[in-house]
């Protein structure tokens, strides 16, 4: 009755005498929904925890059946959390027809007893040549696990017990350690497990747990270890290992919030909070490297390659429209308009300079975000994805053209941003009825064709004179544009105040000052020895060979303020 699945034969009159016999027992519910009255659900975990494995009754049966009385109580609770989340937003709950749930309070119990119960059952055949149902019932289980996990309401205070356990017992140096081998060793067998394990696909569930809950060290090991694998991809390649599955984790973890802004608005001042901040200083620049160069080879419509092109490109295409908001309002974002000008006129601005700074090198140095927002444009106009990221991209487009307008405009001289791949956006979104950022897009498109007057932006030099593009560039096209760059849903408004700045997120963890570093020699990035720079004592590094790289390419050559002396040499 609960969930629609089979009755396994049992006699149509005994299932109306049942149907009958629980009606009575049915607790009120609210709207639409029905509890399972009285002891029903834990005198069936009862009943199938004592059965031995022996007919009538076999282990096979029941597996099976926990696994179904704990899928029950998965769905019920994602039903209360539905609820919960109507009541707070003052909807009405959906309509769709009665819905038999176990009680909210019996949610947890029901859950973690079936699956308790099924995995003493099911360990024991999932060692050598485990049966077919065995292994099918394994990875059910385990989903199942993630699921329980999973935070459908705010994460509470302290872990579930089961967790605790896990993370004393040193669950993340555990996963950390084995990504490392895997890395190092694709053809090892710890590449096996972190293969199965990365191919689980939606792991926000899990990952949301890990960071919040890890010893902060450890779960910033972890973040940054993910990222020098993600560096160490290569997207030509990643297909026929395990990179391009790192890739699709990393932007789902960090895409899960943006679909959720709740999520992170709940961790405000919390470990997942600066975590998360943490993930996106790492990944998302080596996200955008990969995707810039997935789009410049063109993938064909409807391959693998094209679909995970716009998973890696879900969070790229969101995440700016945050940075963007906070680069421009620096660090009080959030507050109201005359908060905003009374901490600037007390502090002198200097955090939020230094905050802005932060915001600014994330996005143009690392994300490299225009460059990536051109070649977007370019696949956009090649490939028909959906309309939401047609009105994601044009969002995005706006916002970094108001914030950066020097770069987009050099970007428009070398026809990386032109204004026909701009208006390509168009139909979809007048088709969608976002008419307000369709006449914000042509702004923008007649903007870049004004300014382009200017010589295509080039200078004597060789360089980019964007000032004198942007003051021939059309002016109403440009208060236009900016205006829609200044649109921001206020749960994301509110998401975007509570980021912390990326100076403060990279202080959960000590790394390498060389950003391009993939060296995975030791077993945790929390655990790695570092030499400083002698001239400066500011940057360190895990082996000389990144201290060389950034002192040539990192740019630590003319950055450094003690290495003048070096300087020629």
């Amino acid at each position: 009755m609960a969930d629609g699945g089979p009755a396994y034969g049992l006699p149509e009159d005994v299932q109306q005498a049942v149907s009958a016999r629980l009606a009575h027992a049915f607790l009120p519910g609210p709207q639409e929904m029905y509890q399972l009255g009285g002891p029903t659900s834990l005198v069936l975990l009862a009943a199938l925890a004592n059965v031995m494995p022996s007919p009538p009754m076999g282990a096979r049966a029941a597996v099976l059946l926990l696994l179904r009385l704990a899928r029950v109580a998965v769905t019920s609770g994602d039903a209360w959390a539905a609820h919960t989340q109507q009541e707070r937003a003052g909807l009405p709950a959906h309509a769709g027809g009665a819905q038999l749930v176990v009680p909210r309070d019996r949610v947890a119990t029901v859950a973690l007893g079936s699956l308790e119960v099924a995995w003493r059952l099911l360990r024991e055949r999932l060692a050598a040549n485990p049966p077919a149902w065995a292994a099918e019932a394994g990875v059910e289980f385990w989903r199942l696990v993630a699921a329980v996990l999973g935070p459908s309401e705010p994460l509470p205070p302290a872990p579930p017990p089961c967790l605790a356990a896990a993370v004393a017992g040193g669950l993340l140096p555990c996963l950390e350690r084995l990504l490392r081998r895997a890395g190092e060793e694709p053809d090892g067998p710890e590449s096996l497990v972190m293969g199965a394990l990365l191919r689980e696909g939606h792991t926000w569930h899990v990952w949301a747990h890990l960071l919040e809950y890890g010893e902060p060290r450890q779960a910033a090991a972890l973040v940054a270890t993910l990222g020098k694998l993600l560096r160490r991809a290569n997207w030509a390649v990643a297909s026929s290992g395990d990179g391009r599955s790192v890739m699709r984790l990393c932007a789902a973890v960090l895409n899960s919030p943006i679909t959720s802004p709740s999520r992170l608005i709940d961790a405000e001042g919390r470990q997942l909070g600066r975590l998360m901040m943490y993930a996106a200083c790492v990944w998302l620049p080596a996200l955008s490297d990969h995707a810039i160069q997935a789009m410049g080879a063109q993938p064909a419509p409807g391959t693998a390659d094209s679909e995970d092109v716009w998973v890696v490109l879900r969070p790229l295409l969101c995440w700016p429209l945050l940075l963007t908001h906070r680069c421009a309002t620096g660090s009080t974002a959030g507050a109201p308009a005359g908060d905003r000008a009374m901490v600037a006129a007390d502090s002198g601005s200097c955090s939020a300079a230094d905050d802005t700074g932060g915001w600014r090198l994330l996005l143009l140095e690392g994300m490299r975000v225009v460059p990536l927002l051109g070649a977007t444009l370019r696949l956009a106009a090649l490939q028909l994805p959906h309309a939401n990221f047609r009105y994601v991209l044009a969002h995005g487009c706006c916002a970094v053209a108001a914030v950066f307008p020097d770069e987009v405009l050099c970007a428009a001289s070398s026809s990386a941003w032109s204004p026909e791949l701009l208006r390509a956006l168009l139909p979809d979104l007048r088709a969608v009825g976002a008419n307000g950022f369709g006449n914000s897009i042509e702004a923008l498109a007649a903007w870049l064709e004004g300014a382009s007057t200017a010589g295509n932006g080039s200078s004597s030099n060789g360089g980019c004179n964007a000032g004198l593009c942007r003051a021939r560039g059309d002016t109403k096209a440009c208060e236009h544009f900016l205006a829609a760059a200044a649109i921001m849903p206020g749960i994301l408004e509110e998401m975007a105040a509570r980021l912390v700045p990326p100076a403060e997120a990279r202080t959960q963890l000590r790394t390498c000052s060389f950003r391009g570093c993939t060296s995975l020699a030791s077993d945790s990035e929390a655990d790695a020895r570092m030499r400083w720079c002698r001239f400066c004592n500011a940057s360190c590094y895990c082996c000389g060979e990144c201290q060389l790289s950034h002192w040539r390419e990192g740019g630590h050559k003319e950055a450094c303020p003690g290495g003048a002396k070096a300087r020629p040499g």
